[in-house]
């Protein structure tokens, strides 16, 4: 995979991750966005492209270790996506009506 590919997946990755947790919008859609992306790192982290210009116009670098991390967002945000499916994900803040509102 082309590192630019790569880094733009990345991005996707992150940002449909930061939607579902932070934000907590479109919860079903963004998860499966993100655990596909973070699946698609982990699985080619270890063929990761990178052209330039000089000698050697190809180079191939591997994400090491970041594709284990890869690997666990992957599996947190197919967790995230069964548990809004099923409904117990995200969680309702309890009311306490015992609490005073002005």
């Amino acid at each position: 995979m082309w590192s630019g590919a790569y880094l733009a997946l990345f991005a996707l990755a992150c940002g449909s991750t930061y939607f579902y947790v932070i934000e907590e919008e479109s919860i079903e859609f963004t998860s499966a966005i993100a655990s596909s992306c973070w699946g698609l790192l982990a699985v080619s982290g270890d063929t990761i492209a990178v052209v330039s210009e000089g000698s050697d116009p190809t180079t191939i670098v591997s994400a090491g270790a970041a594709q284990y991390v890869m690997a666990g967002l992957a599996i947190l945000s197919i967790a995230a996506l069964i548990g809004a499916v099923i409904g117990f994900y995200p969680t309702d803040p309890e009311i306490n009506d015992n609490e005073y509102t002005p």
